[in-house]
């Protein structure tokens, strides 16, 4: 698709031939759409006139405005206009020079102001200047044009448009194109007889332009005309879009954890092979008490008569040590047991995400609503997502955040310091299990259990260790060390600050950042 046609110094310039209606009449009201633009409505002797001013850096612009739809209270620089200019009178409206510039002087009771704006693309602004020409108000905190500055007016190329045209100087590179295709003279006289014309793909122009030939345009009464209503179909579109990929960014982060969750259900049966062999190994250890007293390893024949060897704790008696065997035995067949049973749910709920998230790219607005709602109802969209008004008033307003792995468990983290004594001491359960990066601040990570923590499987447990470092001061680094222990086990030091712990009984794991 072609660049959209530019809002350049001839647009400017019909429109601002568009807005010689509003001289003379007196600024009535003032409005916004959002922090980058600016509605005057002007009223007073005749049909009333309203002007849009806009200086998002995508879509800078001005124009006679029919749509006088507004859905936000005045910002600093409205506010500073309507304390200064309600009900001035407009004095004159003019483009400065053949530039991307126009000004609005308004006289009030007590003084005179000049609205200066500059539509130079990224760097759009507009400026409230006093009589002594000093910028008493700017709409966005861009360029070295500060409040209380005099201000330093631009330069221009050239004088007039004809001139301007004439002689190449100071044109647009999209008007030198259609110079080159048309000739000055047709180009001069196409500005002044126009019809004016837009597309909602591709912009608006004061005549349709060669260099599209073959394109659909639309005509316009007027080139504001025209320009409202390709702008109009440029922020529906930039709001779909923003939407759109907001959307899709968020299904992604859900589908790449249940995927990671499916991997860790995956290595879950694998385990199950191990089963066997922890079993073995536990009846072996109890066939040689002797050799196992106080050893760290012991090497024994195995049931296919090769040597084996078996890691011994020495803390532990030769029962005890055939006991923890039997114990990883048991949990291991429990745990594949219950994975095996989700396992195909989980995979044809990634196919559909996966379908979803493509069915996504080029949805307009009303596919983009009906696709929102089915993720919704899914809950695709509340992976780790803040809590609802209801939960954190449970909370007591903390900043807690909490998501689901794929077998079920809650997880819970606070996201400062006050949030994290909640999370430990109010919500936490004593065989609740408790996570946080070894020696460096970060977030208090929670599993609820429900009183059975050998439950919890590994792949649970390396989520919420991801979710810890993820919100630690490690989230960007590799082979973090994460601490976890029960629950019972962690105590706040007494006097000590908000977020502070100390823990007995830990364990560790260790997972990779963001």
């Amino acid at each position: 698709m072609p660049k959209p046609i530019p809002f350049d110094s001839l647009v400017l310039m019909k429109t601002v031939e568009d807005a010689q209606a509003a001289v003379g009449k007196f600024v009535k009201k003032l409005s916004q759409r959002d922090a980058n633009s600016l509605l005057i409505h002007c009223g007073g002797g005749g049909a009333r006139t309203a002007l849009l001013i806009s200086v998002l850096p995508r879509l800078p612009r001005f124009h006679v405005c029919a749509d006088l739809a507004q859905s936000r209270e005045l910002c600093g620089f409205g506010r500073a206009l309507k304390e200064r200019c309600d009900n001035g009178l407009i004095v004159r409206i003019e483009q400065k020079s053949f530039d991307r510039i126009v000004e609005i002087a308004i006289r009030t009771r007590t003084d005179e102001y000049l609205l200066v704006a500059e539509l130079f693309g990224p760097n759009a602004n507009a400026y409230l200047l006093d009589s002594q020409n000093r910028i008493a108000a700017r709409m966005r905190r861009a360029g070295n044009k500060a409040v209380g500055q005099i201000y330093a007016s631009v330069e221009s190329a050239v004088s007039d448009f004809e001139s301007a045209v004439r002689s190449g100087v100071g044109l647009s590179a999209f008007l030198k194109q259609e110079v080159a295709l048309r000739g000055a003279e047709e180009v001069i006289g196409l500005a002044a007889s126009g019809p004016p014309v837009f597309s909602p793909t591709l912009g608006a122009y004061p005549f349709f332009p060669k260099q599209f030939e073959g394109e659909f345009f639309q005509i316009a009464d007027t080139t504001s005309e025209a320009v409202e209503a390709f702008a109009d179909a440029a922020v529906r579109f930039d709001q779909t879009d923003q939407i759109r990929s907001a959307l899709v960014s968020r299904l992604e982060r859900t589908y790449e954890a249940k995927l990671y969750a499916l991997n860790q259900m995956l290595a879950a049966l694998d385990a199950e092979k191990r089963a066997a062999e922890f079993q073995m190994k536990g009846e072996l250890v109890l066939a040689h008490l002797h050799e196992a007293e106080g050893a760290s390893k012991l090497h024994v024949s195995g049931y296919d008569g090769g040597e084996i060897e078996i890691a011994l704790d020495v803390n532990k008696s030769p029962v005890e040590n055939a006991e923890a065997y039997f114990r990883k035995s048991k949990k291991s067949r429990h745990g594949a047991a219950e994975v095996r049973s989700l396992i195909p749910s989980r995979k044809k709920e990634l196919e559909e995400m996966r379908s979803l998230i493509d069915a996504l790219v080029g949805a307009e607005a009303e596919a983009l609503a009906r696709l929102r709602g089915l993720a919704e109802s899914r809950g695709w969209l509340h992976f780790g997502a803040r809590q609802s008004d209801e939960k954190q008033r449970q909370f007591e307003g903390k900043k807690i955040r909490i998501a689901r792995d794929a077998m079920g468990y809650a997880i819970l983290w606070g996201e400062n310091a006050e949030a994290n004594d909640f999370v430990s001491r109010k919500i936490a359960k004593p065989n609740d299990l408790w996570l946080h990066i070894r020696a460096n601040t970060g977030a208090h990570v929670i599993i609820q259990t429900g009183g059975r923590p050998e439950r919890v499987q590994t792949q649970t447990l390396l989520a919420a260790a991801k979710i810890a470092v993820a919100n630690s001061a490690q989230k960007h680094s590799k082979n973090v060390p994460v601490d976890y222990t029960l629950a019972k086990y962690v105590r706040k030091p007494k006097g000590s600050p908000p977020g502070t712990a100390t823990y007995t009984h830990e364990k560790t794991v260790y997972v990779d950042g963001i």
